[in-house]
């Protein structure tokens, strides 16, 4: 918006253009949100095919990985091709790498652990176990981003209804 010292709008827009046009990218941001949010049998299936990587990496049959590997490349295609949007593959910053470097060294402690308990001292739950840990992490943490995005999309209807809090 160009205007002069004096602070007079010199392009002929008014403030309840303005207002109606943040209005509009506000409510736009809105249905954006909602239509990237991932849905919640999404992250039931990550939960699962990532769980399925650790129990089968604490067996010891690392060689059917790759089975979960594809479940996981077609579930990612999937959710692409829904939402019609690209999904990022890295999270950018630390805020999203941090806890996926976290989510590593809990699997990798989590196979270790299993691993030992079941050829030491031969439990036969423990990689089980450790699966159905890993699976209860991963779907809390896409519950976690869920209610993120419901949040942000919540924020964005109370400003695109000129609602304070």
């Amino acid at each position: 918006m160009d205007s002069n010292i004096s602070g007079d709008n010199t392009d002929g827009i008014g403030p309840a253009e303005a207002k109606k046009a943040l209005k509009l990218v506000l409510q736009a941001e809105s249905a954006g949100l909602n239509l990237a949010m991932p849905t919640r049998w999404f992250g039931i299936a990550i939960a699962l095919t990532v769980s399925s990587m650790v129990t089968i990496s604490a067996y010891g049959k690392t060689e059917l990985i790759v089975l979960s590997l594809a479940v996981l490349a077609a579930l990612l295609a999937t959710q692409k091709n829904k939402q019609r949007a690209v999904l990022k593959a890295v999270p950018s910053g630390a805020k999203g790498v941090v806890p996926i470097i976290g989510i590593l060294v809990f699997a990798l402690a989590l196979i270790a652990g299993a691993k030992t308990l079941y050829q030491a001292h031969d439990y036969g739950w423990a990689p089980m176990a450790a699966g159905f840990l890993m699976a209860v992490l991963v779907y809390l943490l896409s519950e976690l981003e869920r209610r993120e995005y419901a949040a942000k999309i919540e924020a964005a209807a109370k400003c695109s209804t000129g609602e304070t809090t």
